[in-house]
Protein backbone atom coordinates (compact mmCIF):
# COMPACT_ATOMS: atom_id res chain seq x y z
CA UNK A 1 0.00 0.00 0.00
CA UNK A 2 2.84 2.36 0.59
CA UNK A 3 3.87 1.60 -2.71
CA UNK A 4 1.20 2.73 -4.56
CA UNK A 5 0.83 5.58 -2.72
CA UNK A 6 4.55 6.36 -3.77
CA UNK A 7 3.90 6.27 -7.48
CA UNK A 8 0.55 7.71 -7.47
CA UNK A 9 2.63 10.86 -5.68
CA UNK A 10 4.95 10.47 -8.00
CA UNK A 11 2.97 10.40 -11.05
CA UNK A 12 1.29 13.37 -9.84
CA UNK A 13 4.33 15.41 -9.06
CA UNK A 14 6.04 14.24 -12.69
CA UNK A 15 8.50 12.59 -10.78
CA UNK A 16 9.77 9.05 -12.48
CA UNK A 17 9.08 6.17 -9.94
CA UNK A 18 12.31 4.65 -10.99
CA UNK A 19 15.08 7.06 -10.28
CA UNK A 20 12.95 9.27 -8.12
CA UNK A 21 14.20 12.24 -10.00
CA UNK A 22 11.77 15.45 -11.49
CA UNK A 23 10.63 14.47 -15.51
CA UNK A 24 12.23 17.69 -17.13
CA UNK A 25 9.85 16.25 -20.05
CA UNK A 26 6.44 15.84 -19.08
CA UNK A 27 4.43 18.76 -18.45
CA UNK A 28 1.55 18.62 -15.62
CA UNK A 29 -0.69 21.12 -13.98
CA UNK A 30 -0.10 21.03 -10.14
CA UNK A 31 -2.21 18.62 -8.44
CA UNK A 32 -2.29 18.12 -5.05
CA UNK A 33 -2.30 14.31 -3.99
CA UNK A 34 -4.73 13.29 -0.74
CA UNK A 35 -4.35 10.47 1.37
CA UNK A 36 -7.48 9.62 4.11
CA UNK A 37 -8.01 7.11 5.87
CA UNK A 38 -5.40 4.51 7.87
CA UNK A 39 -4.85 3.20 11.61
CA UNK A 40 -2.78 4.79 14.21
CA UNK A 41 0.80 2.95 13.16
CA UNK A 42 0.31 3.31 9.27
CA UNK A 43 -0.41 6.79 9.09
CA UNK A 44 2.82 7.20 11.98
CA UNK A 45 4.80 5.05 9.77
CA UNK A 46 3.63 7.22 6.70
CA UNK A 47 4.23 10.18 7.62
CA UNK A 48 6.99 9.66 10.26
CA UNK A 49 8.82 6.47 8.66
CA UNK A 50 9.29 2.88 9.74
CA UNK A 51 10.30 2.67 13.11
CA UNK A 52 13.74 1.79 14.82
CA UNK A 53 12.51 -1.19 16.92
CA UNK A 54 14.64 -4.40 17.11
CA UNK A 55 13.40 -7.70 15.53
CA UNK A 56 12.20 -10.49 18.24
CA UNK A 57 13.58 -13.43 18.51
CA UNK A 58 11.17 -16.54 18.19
CA UNK A 59 11.78 -17.37 21.08
CA UNK A 60 11.29 -13.78 22.87
CA UNK A 61 7.85 -13.68 20.70
CA UNK A 62 6.92 -16.93 22.43
CA UNK A 63 7.74 -15.93 26.05
CA UNK A 64 6.21 -12.61 25.76
CA UNK A 65 2.94 -14.05 24.36
CA UNK A 66 2.80 -16.13 27.38
CA UNK A 67 4.07 -14.06 30.22
CA UNK A 68 1.13 -11.57 29.04
CA UNK A 69 -1.20 -14.03 28.43
CA UNK A 70 -0.71 -15.30 32.24
CA UNK A 71 -1.71 -11.92 33.39
CA UNK A 72 -5.23 -12.20 31.79
CA UNK A 73 -5.88 -15.30 32.51
CA UNK A 74 -5.01 -14.89 36.32
CA UNK A 75 -7.46 -11.81 36.91
CA UNK A 76 -9.99 -13.65 34.46
CA UNK A 77 -9.97 -16.90 36.82
CA UNK A 78 -9.40 -14.48 40.02
CA UNK A 79 -12.88 -12.66 38.70
CA UNK A 80 -14.92 -15.45 38.25
CA UNK A 81 -13.77 -17.19 41.43
CA UNK A 82 -15.38 -14.10 43.36
CA UNK A 83 -18.52 -14.04 41.49
CA UNK A 84 -20.94 -15.82 43.36
CA UNK A 85 -22.35 -18.73 41.69
CA UNK A 86 -25.89 -17.42 42.09
CA UNK A 87 -25.24 -14.17 40.66
CA UNK A 88 -23.94 -15.35 37.53
CA UNK A 89 -27.14 -17.89 37.32
CA UNK A 90 -29.34 -15.05 38.28
CA UNK A 91 -27.65 -12.88 35.00
CA UNK A 92 -28.19 -16.33 32.87
CA UNK A 93 -31.59 -16.66 33.57
CA UNK A 94 -32.28 -12.48 33.38
CA UNK A 95 -30.63 -12.97 29.67
CA UNK A 96 -28.83 -10.09 30.46
CA UNK A 97 -25.31 -9.57 28.97
CA UNK A 98 -21.87 -10.03 30.81
CA UNK A 99 -19.77 -7.38 30.32
CA UNK A 100 -16.28 -8.43 28.71
CA UNK A 101 -14.69 -6.14 31.98
CA UNK A 102 -16.89 -8.14 34.32
CA UNK A 103 -15.39 -11.49 33.05
CA UNK A 104 -11.68 -10.44 32.17
CA UNK A 105 -10.79 -7.94 35.06
CA UNK A 106 -8.92 -6.15 32.06
CA UNK A 107 -8.26 -3.48 34.31
CA UNK A 108 -6.93 -4.97 36.87
CA UNK A 109 -4.94 -7.74 34.40
CA UNK A 110 -3.40 -4.68 32.59
CA UNK A 111 -2.14 -2.68 35.51
CA UNK A 112 -0.33 -6.22 36.79
CA UNK A 113 0.98 -6.28 33.22
CA UNK A 114 2.32 -3.07 33.00
CA UNK A 115 3.65 -3.01 35.83
CA UNK A 116 5.54 -5.83 35.68
CA UNK A 117 7.12 -4.54 32.18
CA UNK A 118 7.63 -1.73 33.33
CA UNK A 119 9.95 -3.02 36.57
CA UNK A 120 12.10 -4.35 33.63
CA UNK A 121 14.19 -0.73 33.42
CA UNK A 122 13.89 2.97 33.06
CA UNK A 123 13.83 2.90 29.23
CA UNK A 124 10.11 0.05 29.06
CA UNK A 125 8.49 2.34 32.25
CA UNK A 126 8.67 5.27 30.27
CA UNK A 127 7.38 3.65 26.88
CA UNK A 128 4.68 2.18 28.70
CA UNK A 129 3.79 5.26 29.94
CA UNK A 130 3.09 6.34 26.63
CA UNK A 131 0.57 3.51 25.47
CA UNK A 132 -2.36 5.29 24.92
CA UNK A 133 -4.96 3.04 26.88
CA UNK A 134 -4.91 -0.90 27.28
CA UNK A 135 -3.08 -1.44 24.39
CA UNK A 136 -2.19 -5.27 24.55
CA UNK A 137 -0.22 -5.43 21.62
CA UNK A 138 2.01 -2.81 21.97
CA UNK A 139 2.76 -4.03 25.07
CA UNK A 140 3.55 -7.21 24.39
CA UNK A 141 6.17 -6.04 22.19
CA UNK A 142 8.03 -4.29 24.22
CA UNK A 143 8.14 -7.11 26.58
CA UNK A 144 9.44 -9.06 23.01
CA UNK A 145 12.02 -5.86 22.78
CA UNK A 146 13.21 -6.73 26.60
CA UNK A 147 13.78 -10.41 26.24
CA UNK A 148 15.60 -10.12 23.06
CA UNK A 149 18.26 -7.86 23.76
CA UNK A 150 18.25 -9.69 27.35
CA UNK A 151 18.93 -13.29 25.20
CA UNK A 152 21.54 -10.88 23.26
CA UNK A 153 23.66 -10.00 25.99
CA UNK A 154 23.43 -12.63 28.12
CA UNK A 155 26.17 -12.49 30.16
CA UNK A 156 27.12 -15.38 33.67
CA UNK A 157 27.81 -12.44 36.05
CA UNK A 158 24.57 -10.87 35.12
CA UNK A 159 21.26 -11.53 35.51
CA UNK A 160 18.93 -10.39 33.11
CA UNK A 161 17.16 -7.74 35.64
CA UNK A 162 20.49 -6.04 36.28
CA UNK A 163 21.44 -6.34 32.14
CA UNK A 164 17.56 -4.69 31.18
CA UNK A 165 17.85 -2.02 34.44
CA UNK A 166 21.00 -0.56 32.93
CA UNK A 167 20.10 -0.16 29.68
CA UNK A 168 20.25 3.38 27.98
CA UNK A 169 17.45 5.00 25.46
CA UNK A 170 20.13 4.58 22.76
CA UNK A 171 20.51 1.15 23.33
CA UNK A 172 17.40 -0.01 22.76
CA UNK A 173 15.81 2.60 20.39
CA UNK A 174 17.73 5.08 18.17
CA UNK A 175 14.86 7.29 17.82
CA UNK A 176 15.29 7.90 14.15
CA UNK A 177 13.14 6.79 11.62
CA UNK A 178 13.50 6.10 7.94
CA UNK A 179 11.38 6.25 4.94
CA UNK A 180 8.89 9.20 5.97
CA UNK A 181 7.37 11.23 3.11
CA UNK A 182 9.01 14.37 4.35
CA UNK A 183 12.12 12.44 3.79
CA UNK A 184 11.21 11.72 0.02
CA UNK A 185 10.76 15.51 -0.44
CA UNK A 186 7.25 16.12 -0.08
CA UNK A 187 5.76 19.04 2.20
CA UNK A 188 3.22 17.16 4.58
CA UNK A 189 0.00 18.75 6.13
CA UNK A 190 -1.96 16.48 9.04
CA UNK A 191 -4.93 16.79 9.69
CA UNK A 192 -7.54 14.71 11.71
CA UNK A 193 -11.40 15.07 11.57
CA UNK A 194 -12.06 15.35 15.48
CA UNK A 195 -16.17 14.80 16.47
CA UNK A 196 -16.71 17.62 17.81
CA UNK A 197 -19.65 15.59 20.53
CA UNK A 198 -18.38 12.83 22.07
CA UNK A 199 -21.78 11.15 22.64
CA UNK A 200 -23.18 11.80 19.24
CA UNK A 201 -19.69 9.57 18.12
CA UNK A 202 -20.89 7.04 19.87
CA UNK A 203 -23.65 6.47 18.60
CA UNK A 204 -22.23 7.05 15.10
CA UNK A 205 -19.88 4.14 15.63
CA UNK A 206 -22.50 1.56 17.00
CA UNK A 207 -24.18 2.11 13.96
CA UNK A 208 -21.15 1.57 12.10
CA UNK A 209 -21.28 -2.05 13.54
CA UNK A 210 -24.67 -2.50 13.54
CA UNK A 211 -24.34 -2.21 9.89
CA UNK A 212 -21.34 -4.61 9.92
CA UNK A 213 -23.42 -7.33 11.28
CA UNK A 214 -26.48 -6.59 8.78
CA UNK A 215 -24.07 -6.87 5.77
CA UNK A 216 -22.96 -9.88 7.07
CA UNK A 217 -19.79 -10.21 9.30
CA UNK A 218 -20.60 -13.35 10.72
CA UNK A 219 -20.77 -15.11 7.84
CA UNK A 220 -17.86 -13.30 6.42
CA UNK A 221 -16.17 -14.75 9.61
CA UNK A 222 -17.57 -18.12 9.80
CA UNK A 223 -16.19 -18.89 5.88
CA UNK A 224 -12.69 -17.61 6.46
CA UNK A 225 -12.71 -19.61 9.76
CA UNK A 226 -14.11 -22.31 7.69
CA UNK A 227 -11.49 -21.74 5.03
CA UNK A 228 -8.19 -21.54 7.25
CA UNK A 229 -8.01 -17.65 6.04
CA UNK A 230 -8.03 -16.90 10.42
CA UNK A 231 -5.15 -18.47 11.97
CA UNK A 232 -5.15 -18.66 15.61
CA UNK A 233 -2.86 -15.72 16.37
CA UNK A 234 -2.40 -14.06 13.88
CA UNK A 235 -2.96 -10.03 13.38
CA UNK A 236 -5.70 -10.08 11.48
CA UNK A 237 -7.69 -12.33 13.85
CA UNK A 238 -7.11 -10.02 16.90
CA UNK A 239 -8.76 -7.27 14.73
CA UNK A 240 -11.64 -5.69 15.80
CA UNK A 241 -15.10 -7.49 14.63
CA UNK A 242 -13.32 -10.92 14.07
CA UNK A 243 -11.67 -11.36 16.91
CA UNK A 244 -15.66 -11.13 18.78
CA UNK A 245 -16.77 -12.85 16.09
CA UNK A 246 -14.70 -15.65 16.50
CA UNK A 247 -14.90 -15.79 20.06
CA UNK A 248 -19.20 -15.89 19.56
CA UNK A 249 -19.30 -18.47 17.38
CA UNK A 250 -17.09 -20.71 18.67
CA UNK A 251 -18.26 -20.42 22.41
CA UNK A 252 -18.93 -24.37 23.91
CA UNK A 253 -22.66 -23.64 25.20
CA UNK A 254 -24.19 -22.12 21.88
CA UNK A 255 -27.86 -23.30 21.54
CA UNK A 256 -30.85 -22.19 19.44
CA UNK A 257 -32.65 -18.87 19.93
CA UNK A 258 -29.48 -17.90 22.49
CA UNK A 259 -31.17 -13.96 22.28
CA UNK A 260 -28.24 -13.01 25.65
CA UNK A 261 -25.22 -14.66 24.03
CA UNK A 262 -26.10 -12.26 20.76
CA UNK A 263 -26.72 -9.27 22.74
CA UNK A 264 -23.62 -9.99 24.82
CA UNK A 265 -21.71 -10.48 21.71
CA UNK A 266 -22.69 -7.23 20.06
CA UNK A 267 -22.31 -5.13 23.10
CA UNK A 268 -18.44 -6.41 23.47
CA UNK A 269 -18.26 -5.84 19.43
CA UNK A 270 -19.51 -2.49 19.73
CA UNK A 271 -17.43 -1.03 23.36
CA UNK A 272 -13.90 -2.59 22.02
CA UNK A 273 -14.81 0.01 18.57
CA UNK A 274 -15.58 2.63 20.91
CA UNK A 275 -12.41 2.23 22.96
CA UNK A 276 -10.33 1.83 19.83
CA UNK A 277 -11.89 4.95 18.72
CA UNK A 278 -11.50 6.79 21.69
CA UNK A 279 -7.73 5.33 21.86
CA UNK A 280 -6.79 6.65 18.20
CA UNK A 281 -7.69 10.51 19.11
CA UNK A 282 -5.65 9.73 22.39
CA UNK A 283 -2.69 8.89 19.82
CA UNK A 284 -3.07 11.39 17.17
CA UNK A 285 -3.61 14.26 19.79
CA UNK A 286 0.18 13.38 21.43
CA UNK A 287 1.26 13.77 17.68
CA UNK A 288 2.43 17.46 16.71
CA UNK A 289 1.99 16.90 13.03
CA UNK A 290 -1.50 16.59 13.10
CA UNK A 291 -4.06 19.44 13.40
CA UNK A 292 -7.28 18.56 14.84
CA UNK A 293 -10.31 19.86 13.00
CA UNK A 294 -13.56 19.72 14.79
CA UNK A 295 -16.24 18.22 13.16
CA UNK A 296 -20.22 18.08 12.90
CA UNK A 297 -22.09 14.24 13.14
CA UNK A 298 -25.30 13.52 12.56
CA UNK A 299 -27.28 11.07 14.04
CA UNK A 300 -30.76 9.69 13.66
Amino acid sequence: RRESIQKALNSSLGVSNDNNEASEHIAKPSILPVVVGGTMMYLQWLVHGRPDAIRPTVEAVERATNKIDSFRIDTESDAIASKPNDSLLESIDKDEPIKEDDLSNDETAWKEASDYVSSLGPVFAKRVDKLPGRDWYRLRRLLEVAYTIASKNNQKEKSEQEILQHLTEKEVYTGIRSGSLPDLGYDVRCFFLCPDERMTHFHTVDSRCEQMLLRGLLKETADLHVRGGLPEGSQVTRAIGYRQALEYLNRTDAKRGDEGAFAAFVDVFATATRQYAKKQMQWFRRDESFAFVPVKMEWE
